[in-house]
């Protein structure tokens, strides 16, 4: 189990690449992810560089939005997927993760599930040898996104099983999925063939970990831990703490080895 710092969210755009990979390495922490990195959000060659500088792996990108509920739009998003493996293949990043959409009106939810499915099989064959898995995120309708097509965990894992593929799982955000289902701890340990990585923040509030909120970390990082899980969990959360004494508070939470 290792903890990536989202750069993005706790750090914002006042800091440079270079502060952003040094605040990660003095917390402890030896990954990082961000958003976006295509239309020069990100300089790619400064990334490969200082990842391999410091040590600090990149674990995980986002592709390029496009949806995939819509089976006529399935090429345009197998070309966006393409030009990002090819990015994260050169930055050694081993995690894409993707949205889904928002739902389409008048077009039955089965059929938009079943375009879905047949897009992450598609997607799975673009993956085939790179050793990178495909993610895609349920997220919350009742604050953050509303419209979009998947929230319930149930769902996702449903299609995670009907695309049956290795290198196509769930990201499972612990607060969008507090905010849609509760159940954390017993949807997690009864779905680990599903999830191959977590986001992390506090709810409802989308901020610190520890001491407050409706979330324990310290009992749910220990449930995760317990079922072998050595993938990454990102912390996805607009601080109201200090970077440091946040990150800090964060590795306070940790089971001990």
């Amino acid at each position: 189990m290792r903890i990536s710092v989202n750069v993005d969210a706790l750090c914002g755009g006042a800091m440079g690449l270079p502060e952003k990979f040094a605040a990660v390495a003095e917390a402890g922490f030896d990954a990082l992810e961000f958003w976006g990195w295509y239309d020069g959000q990100k300089d790619e060659r400064e990334l490969k560089r200082l990842s391999e500088g410091t040590g600090i792996a990149i674990s995980m990108l986002c592709t390029r939005f496009v949806t995939l509920l819509d089976p006529a739009r399935r090429g345009e998003y197998i070309e966006g997927l393409k030009k990002t493996v090819e990015s994260a293949m050169a930055m050694n990043v081993k995690n894409i993760v993707t949205q889904v959409g928002d739902e389409i009106e008048g077009v039955g939810r089965d059929r938009q599930a079943d375009s879905l499915i047949g897009g992450l099989k598609a997607c799975s064959e673009v993956l085939s040898g790179t050793g990178i898995t495909l993610l895609y995120e349920p997220l919350n309708i009742v604050k953050d996104h509303a419209g979009y097509f998947l929230s319930r965990a149930d769902e996702a894992f449903a299609i995670c099983r009907a695309v049956g593929a290795v290198n196509v799982k769930v990201l499972y955000d612990i607060y969008h999925q507090q905010l849609t289902d509760g159940n954390i701890i017993k949807n997690i340990t009864g779905n680990m063939d599903c999830i191959a990585y977590f986001h992390a923040a506090n709810a409802p509030g989308r901020d610190d970990l520890g001491g407050h909120g409706e979330l324990d970390y310290r009992g749910i990082f220990k449930a995760i831990k317990d079922t072998g899980y050595a993938g990454f969990i990102g912390l996805e959360y607009f601080r109201k703490m200090g970077l440091r004494e946040s990150l800090a508070d964060v590795r306070s939470l940790l089971p001990q080895p």
